[in-house]
Parts: structure tokens; C-alpha cells; sequence
């Protein structure tokens, strides 16, 4: 026998808030009865039922039906992305993704943004002082691996992840370089070369603890 989730889950808000079924179902416009339906089981509530229940009762209607274990929807999205899939097919580990940074909606629609095309890099180089310095986190957009003109990107080279300006040239090269240009010098690619690196995607975030 399939567990009554949402019936349980009924009885235990109601008996938190001192409510009798009698004042759910006021509350919601309804029949006593019907909310009995609901709690034992014999019926389910349609979903727009389910909407007013949960505004009545202040949680999610995820909750109320078991999709979540959290009574409210947390309207943050974690980014918890840590591989990144390589020219060669090949998928890495990066040990640097950090899993502790989650944003809201709101924050990421205004900038078009989704969770999942999302990486939160540590940096720990000081190849990019004073633009990012060594501790900071980067949010990095991997859907975004060109921009017409100079940007902020992170790669993978040779094992170790690199933030570093690319600048397209006229004459149709790019220079990858940083902000430490006497430690880490220029570089100047053709396009070809540049497409063989292994762009992790625009740094579009970065964060700095005071």
C-alpha cells in the first residue's frame, strides 16, 4: 500500500498551527469532509487545492507531497559542478571547484544565468593580482568560451587552472595574459591554438573575503 504522504503531512501542519480540519477547510473555502479525503487518503488533493493548502499552511507544495523533506522551497541554487569534460573527451576532477556558493533565482535571471552551467573555482595563483587574487572565488559561466572582444576566462593547462585575459587581435591571433605580466608573460595564439585549449568558461563572478 502506497504511503499517504500528503495525508501525514496534512495532519502534522495542522496539529502544529491548533488547526481542526474543520478550520483548514473554512480557511480554503471547502467542505469539512474533503479535507478528511485528504488526510486519510482516499483522495489527493488537484493542484490548485494544493496550492492554497500550501499557502494556508505556509510551505511548499513540493512538501506537501513528498518531493521535497524542506517545508519551504529554498529559492537559491547551489553550484556544485567539479568536472569539466576535456578537448580529448577525456573528464577531469578540478580540485579547486568549490561546492559552497549557491545563488538566487532572481540573481541569476537577471544576468541569464543557470545553475548548472556553473563552476565556482578557488584561485590559488597570483598570476591575476590585483584583478583576482589568490584565495578568491571565481563563478565561472562554462557555456561562455569566446567573447568578441578582451575578457576574463579560466582554462586548464597542463593540469593547473589558469585566469587569464584573451584579446582578440586584427590580425586575427589572440593574447592570453595576465595581470603578473613579468612572471607570466604574453602568449599569442592563432585561433586554431586557441580552440585546442581547454577553456573552462568566462569568469563572470568574483568574490573576495575582506
Amino acid at each position: 500500500m502506497q504511503e499517504n504522504i500528503t495525508g501525514q503531512r496534512l495532519r502534522e501542519l495542522r496539529a502544529r498551527r491548533g488547526m481542526k480540519a474543520v478550520d483548514l477547510a473554512k480557511a480554503l473555502g471547502i467542505q469539512r469532509t474533503r479535507v478528511s479525503n485528504w488526510e486519510t487518503g482516499i483522495r489527493n488533493p488537484q493542484r490548485e487545492e494544493l496550492v492554497k493548502l500550501a499557502s494556508v499552511l505556509d510551505v511548499s507544495p513540493a512538501y506537501l507531497i513528498g518531493w521535497i523533506n524542506e517545508e519551504i522551497y529554498s529559492t537559491h541554487q547551489p553550484i556544485e559542478r567539479n568536472s569539466l569534460t576535456l578537448n580529448n573527451g577525456e573528464t577531469v576532477t578540478l580540485e579547486s571547484a568549490t561546492s559552497a556558493h549557491a545563488y538566487s533565482e532572481q540573481f541569476l535571471n537577471a544576468r541569464d544565468l543557470k545553475a548548472q552551467q556553473l563552476m565556482a573555482l578557488t584561485v590559488d595563483d597570483d598570476a591575476m593580482n590585483d584583478v583576482i587574487c589568490k584565495g578568491d572565488t571565481v563563478l565561472v559561466d562554462m557555456q561562455r568560451k569566446r567573447s568578441g572582444g578582451r575578457d576574463l576566462f579560466a582554462m586548464l593547462v597542463n593540469g593547473s587552472i589558469w585566469m587569464r585575459w584573451v584579446r582578440p587581435e586584427l590580425n586575427g591571433t589572440f593574447t592570453v595574459s595576465a595581470e603578473n605580466s613579468t612572471q607570466y608573460p604574453d602568449q599569442t595564439l592563432t585561433e586554431k591554438q586557441l580552440e585546442a585549449l581547454d577553456i573552462i568558461g568566462r569568469i563572470t563572478r568574483i568574490e573576495r573575503d575582506r
